[in-house]
């Protein structure tokens, strides 16, 4: 994929940043950072999109809303 993507960036320069964004094509991305116009260490790095109506998951243990689990 081509196409740069919005993205919601929050956070500080004292508690770390968090960027959002939904890919728009499956496929493997490549994802470059920059703060201040330079580069971020570690970047850019690649990122795979699936199509999530490909993708199954099952079966999983029974879970709580809000509480992490885990499954293989």
């Amino acid at each position: 994929p081509t196409t740069e993507l919005p993205v919601k960036v929050t956070g500080n320069i004292h508690s770390g940043f968090t960027a959002e964004f939904t890919p728009r094509e499956v496929g493997v991305h490549s994802i470059s950072v920059e703060y201040n116009g330079h580069p971020v260490n570690g970047t850019p790095f690649m990122a795979k999109a699936f199509n999530a109506d490909k993708v199954l998951i099952g079966p999983v243990a029974r879970g709580n809303v809000g509480q992490p689990t885990h499954f293989t």
